[in-house]
């Protein structure tokens, strides 16, 4: 991939991943938790997509009477509050009660069973106390590395149990005792048949994507399995569907569960303009941010950064730039997120840098523009960070910032939501500028991806150009197929040359261009073609305007 990155800033940010400060002490223990008011503004948007015979939901962490020292992972893992899954079931895992979660991918079911075990783990005992099992080894990593991080501060030992691993080490490492295993279920048993992973002081038995495991033939391992572990253990089943294999589990090993039903999230990546830009490193994040500041002209903004302390840091290098920012997390007292929230949805503040506090229930209208400074740490949540742009049927743009230990993480998320994210030149920011100095208004650039790649040069290729006011009064003109450096142009037969006073010639006929699907509405003026700015925003063709 590319880059087009500034020079190396002096100004390195605090790392994407670094850990929040400690939290503050638990509640005492017994204490009943309370239910709060959570983030500032913040309404529950699943409220109306939750079946559950469980009554208790807990909006923030701190009230969840959770160890100090979990809290601190939890933080420092990304997370700002509870989705609707977590806080629902969390509470009625930690009490001890067999739970059933029907959910989707994306829920933040992970992390339920996860902080609800490592609240549950006795440290001190340096035996398996929680047994979860998923169909994949992909899937069984990926978990234990969320339990990991989220018990980073508890001296949690968790191991993964999957196949096409050597047994020799992994009966090794058993043997050596840990207090959490997460595997597949071949494994699991083979484990527990060669005697490594004794089951004596297993409390909590998670199935995860229970009916992805019984589809794939595993009903007689899962089986054998319960078989072998106390009587008295807890189970805690998570499943996308219902049917018949994943009901017989439940009537056959649980007790009384609770059921908590998260209904599939509503949100797409429908209406939202979704690019790139390379920035190699990640130091040079914020010299291209503050390009991008300068010149582009949105109604409102949302920068998303993975850590409260990366807030902090943004903010204050943007200010010191002289740029108008705002900041929102989690660390701040509820009265001056009010504040905050407040100004942000009047319009009185346009640029807001934000965790994941602001990745659900936020319906600003006003939003038009995202910037992922840091890529989501979950995938998940990268839906709900640009879903802001796109709410209520609008038009959105979502920019992300990739330095080169960010790729994987982008191709995984266009994976995930089977969607393409393309490439955004910083030439655009560069020739924007040049353009305004020739005495434009506003200058647009405009995403086709139906052109054709002979007509473009300087890593423009797929973009089209249009400049208003100055020379043009209230015209749009159309900047041809595509510019080679701005001290000359050329386009394929329109006839049309940069003289240093003036456009010659038409560029693109209107009609060509409402042939080609490109564009619509236009019609002919003696400057260039118009069209008004609202109905390109309709289209959702316009990304930027320059000022």
């Amino acid at each position: 991939m590319a880059s087009t990155a500034p020079a190396a800033s002096k100004d390195a940010a605090p790392a994407a991943t670094e850990s929040a400060p400690a939290a503050a002490a638990a509640p005492a223990a017994g204490a009943a938790p309370a239910a709060s008011s959570g983030a500032a503004g913040v309404s529950d948007p699943d409220e109306a997509v939750i079946e559950s015979n469980w009554d208790q939901v807990v909006e923030n962490f701190d009230d969840m009477s959770l160890r100090p020292e979990l809290l601190r992972g939890i933080y420092a893992y990304g997370f700002e509050r509870p989705s609707a899954i977590q806080q629902r079931a969390i509470m009625p895992v930690i009490a001890g009660h067999d739970v059933i979660a029907q959910a989707q991918s994306g829920t933040g079911k992970t992390a339920t069973f996860s902080i609800s075990i490592l609240q549950s783990i006795d440290v001190s005992l340096k035996q398996c106390q929680a047994l979860v099992l998923a169909p994949t080894r992909e899937l069984a990593q990926q978990i234990q590395k969320v339990v990991v991080a989220l018990g980073d501060y508890m001296n949690i030992e968790c191991f993964s149990a999957v196949g096409g691993t050597s047994v020799r080490e992994a009966m090794a490492k058993l043997q050596e005792g840990v207090h959490i295993v997460v595997g597949t279920p071949g494994r699991v048993f083979d484990m527990i048949q060669r005697r490594a992973l004794k089951t004596d002081h297993i409390k909590i038995f998670c199935l995860d994507e229970a009916d992805e495991m019984l589809s794939r033939g595993f009903k007689d391992q899962i089986y054998d399995v319960f078989q072998l572990l106390p009587p008295t253990t807890q189970v805690v089943l998570l499943s996308a569907t219902m049917p018949a294999e994943v009901l017989e589990v439940t009537t056959k090993f649980m007790r009384d569960p609770i059921r908590i039903l998260v209904k599939r999230d509503e949100l797409t990546l429908e209406g939202i303009k979704q690019f790139y830009i390379a920035v190699e490193k990640e130091e040079w994040k914020l010299d291209t941010l503050s390009d991008l500041y300068e010149t582009v002209t949105i109604t409102q903004a949302v920068i998303f950064c993975n850590t409260r302390r990366k807030v902090d840091w943004l903010t204050e290098k943007l200010q010191a730039r002289e740029f108008t920012v705002s900041a929102m997390h989690g660390d701040m007292e509820q009265q001056q997120r009010e504040v905050i929230m407040k100004e942000f949805r009047s319009g009185s503040s346009r640029v807001l840098i934000t965790t994941d506090l602001l990745a659900r229930g936020i319906d600003v209208q006003q939003v038009s523009l995202v910037i992922n400074y840091d890529l989501p740490t979950s995938r998940e949540n990268y839906i709900h960070r640009i879903g802001r742009g796109g709410r209520f049927g609008r038009k959105g743009v979502a920019i992300n910032f990739v330095a080169t230990e960010d790729v994987p993480a982008l191709r995984d998320i266009e994976r995930f939501y089977q969607t393409q994210v393309d490439e955004m030149p910083m030439q655009i920011v560069s020739w924007g500028k040049q353009l305004l100095k020739r005495g434009f208004d506003d200058v647009f650039f405009l995403k086709d991806d139906q052109s054709r790649g002979e007509e473009r040069r300087g890593g423009l290729e797929g973009w089209r150009v249009f400049v208003q006011g100055g020379w043009t009064e209230d015209s749009w003109l159309v900047v041809g197929s595509w510019l080679d450096g701005l001290g000359r142009k050329r386009n394929r037969g329109n006839g049309m040359g940069w003289n240093g006073m003036g456009w010659n010639g038409m560029g693109w006929n209107g009609m060509e261009w409402e042939r080609r699907g490109l564009v619509r509405n236009w019609s002919r003026m003696e400057q260039g073609q118009e069209r008004e700015r609202e109905s390109w925003e309709e289209d959702g063709g316009v990304l930027f305007s320059f000022f």
